[in-house]
């Protein structure tokens, strides 16, 4: 068995009694993403690639390689995935464009040699794809091919995706300024928009721009800047030295932020202000999807875990246990 409590503590609402019993779920497999399509849900694991058609109660092996399958995203009916052979450092992408019922011939990202395979996810500006992680690259065919991204500094620090456009952070050594890049997903062609603040993370959001900086004093402030660069607004003061991670857009003018300590925040006016707002249940979660019967499907600790509203109860399939 794998069991939940190693690492971060698995809390369950007080409610639950905190009995296990088995399930059908695959029996000691770690999933490291996760991914729904009309066909059901997918599940990217050490052991090769799970499918699940009653919203995560049970798992069967799909007819791709038995290989280690370490990242899958979706776009409606268009699923990439990315694998590596077991002890290779190769990693290959594959796509199905009718929600996984057939797939494309792997197409190779990069080969770095036995066991240096890099991490990567998946942003996407426009029809382009982007990985991020340990290397950097683009597809504007949906993982057909892979064309790594080169930056004006050659030491890039992070890449975030707007709506229209693609935000680069690219350290400056000799001025130890992270530069601020700024261009379109289709044809890149990176251009200066700031190189104001020594350390700093920005997070593109549609057509908002949202930062961390630091002041001499060590203090972080959020920014935000609403014409890509040319302007910025500081609007927020951490607490703490805690960082900046993602940033997504919700309806209307609404935007949201957590931290690496997970503390969530929301502003209803781009970003302007913001207030904390505590976490409904899995949100805390690396990855949640919500089937339409109201089931939620999160990825926690590279286990499935499925919360079931009704009874307030959690159940993880790939641990060969439940809670009840």
């Amino acid at each position: 068995f794998l069991f939940i409590f190693a690492g971060s503590p698995f809390h369950l609402n007080a409610q639950t009694t905190g009995q296990w019993t088995r399930t059908g779920g695959p029996e000691g497999g770690f999933c490291n993403s996760l991914a729904m399509t009309s066909a059901g849900i997918f599940a990217a694991t050490n052991e090769g690639m799970y499918l699940s058609i009653n919203q995560g109660a049970s798992w069967v092996l799909t007819s791709l390689p038995t290989e280690s399958f370490t990242r899958l995203v979706n776009y409606d009916d268009t699923l990439i995935a990315i694998y590596n052979p077991l002890g290779s450092g190769d990693n290959y992408s594959i796509t199905s464009f009718d929600g996984g019922n057939t797939w494309t011939s792997p197409s190779l990202i990069e080969s770095l040699g036995l066991g240096s395979a890099s991490r990567f996810f998946f942003l996407r500006s426009g029809n382009t794809i982007f990985l991020t992680g340990d290397e950097y690259y683009y597809s504007n065919n949906f993982g057909s091919t892979w064309t790594e991204i080169s930056s004006p500094n050659n030491t890039i620090y992070s890449i975030s995706c707007g709506r229209d456009y693609v935000l680069l952070s690219d350290l400056d050594a000799s001025t130890l300024h992270m530069k601020k890049y700024i261009s379109s997903p289709s044809v890149i062609n990176w251009q200066l928009v700031d190189s104001t603040y020594l350390s700093s993370e920005f997070v593109y959001c549609d057509t908002v721009i949202v930062g961390q900086i630091n002041d001499t004093s060590f203090n972080t402030f959020c920014v935000r800047s609403v014409d890509n660069g040319v302007t910025w607004d500081t609007t927020f003061q951490f607490s703490g030295a805690y960082s900046l991670m993602d940033v997504f857009i919700g309806t209307g003018d609404t935007l949201y932020f957590y931290n690496n300590a997970l503390d969530f925040y929301q502003s209803v006016d781009l970003g302007l202000t913001w207030q904390n707002i505590p976490l409904p249940h899995l949100w805390k979660y690396q990855q949640s999807i919500y089937p339409p019967n109201g089931t939620e499907i999160a990825l926690y600790q590279q286990m499935v875990v499925q919360y079931f509203a009704a009874t307030d109860t959690f159940q993880t399939s790939f641990s060969g246990m439940k809670a009840h």
